[in-house]
């Protein structure tokens, strides 16, 4: 007996892709630990092949795409916003045997169709035991301008090396007293990203010419990520014409005005952090954050 098949309406931020996925119900979140995934927050939601996926908006073949490894998988994201949303090709098992994948990102859904995340049970694929061991790109540039007293320099990139960073900050353990979250807003649902907010000047970028930022509601923020593998790294603070300021409540400005020093940083792509040892907070972003997201 075949298993009933849901629609799942998808999209990436944007909204230059749209898209109907069939797939069985869905009641747990699988991702994987390989180098790529783990930095992406890829949900991984298996398809039998390209023909359980219709675009409404955009097609499969406009994806920017991104090898790595043995480069038997390609790697779908949208060079617009940065969403991933397909992982296409085929694997090689350590035995030797091989398999066709076609997985859409679970992440991308429209909001409504699945828990939160950070509810689901999780079932994780242990793709870091394939192929050969990620070399971690080297930070060379200057470190930050700013030291943190009793603090660690932690060092991270994109997947490909493209962009790197360098971050001062106090341990980020469970000892760690500044606020750090994941968020169910339109953007991070899909992204998946694990939010430090250090001060600009503690943290160094190599390689920011090859980040696009994606900037929407007010585009006070822009998110940047590499162009080349499209991982997510961190945020840029846009200012907005006064005239828009003054009509802002007192509670708007403290994140739009007063968080203008900050560089928010997405802790997955930091090297050698793991997130389940933080005290990892969970904003419920797609309800509280104004400006409304309307899904495509």
């Amino acid at each position: 007996m075949t298993e009933d098949l849901k629609s799942y309406r998808g999209n990436c931020h944007c909204g230059a892709f749209v898209f109907e996925a069939k797939h069985a119900v869905i009641t747990k979140a699988n991702d994987c630990n390989c180098s790529y995934c783990y930095k992406q927050a890829f949900v991984h939601a298996r398809l039998t092949g390209e023909s359980d996926v219709k675009f409404e908006k955009g097609k499969l073949a406009d994806l920017a795409a991104y090898q790595f490894g043995t480069k038997g998988v390609t790697h779908l994201f949208c060079g617009s916003c940065g969403t991933s949303l397909f992982v296409k090709g085929q694997m090689a098992l350590p035995s030797g045997e091989k398999f066709d994948l076609f997985t859409v990102n679970a992440r991308s859904f429209q909001h409504g169709q699945l828990p939160n995340f950070w509810d689901m049970e999780t079932s994780t694929f242990d793709g870091a035991s394939f192929g050969e061991p990620y070399k971690v790109p080297e930070f060379t540039g200057p470190k930050p301008e700013v030291e943190v007293e009793g603090g660690k320099f932690y060092t991270g990139s994109c997947h490909c090396g493209a962009v790197r960073v360098g971050l001062n900050s106090k341990p980020l353990d469970k000892t760690y007293q500044g606020f750090l979250t994941d968020c169910n807003c339109s953007f991070d649902n899909r992204a998946g990203c694990a939010w430090c907010y250090p001060s600009a000047n503690e943290v160094s970028i190599q390689g920011e010419d090859n980040v696009t930022f994606h900037r929407f509601n007010l585009g006070v923020w822009g998110k940047g990520f590499c162009k080349t593998c499209g991982v997510y790294l961190y945020g840029k603070h846009y200012p907005l014409p006064e005239e828009v300021v003054a009509k802002m409540s007192e509670e708007a400005k403290k994140w739009t005005v007063g968080g203008a020093h900050l560089r928010p940083l997405n802790m997955r792509i930091l090297n050698g952090l793991d997130l389940k040892e933080l005290n990892l907070g969970h904003t419920e972003g797609y309800t509280n954050i104004p400006g409304g997201y309307v899904e495509p």
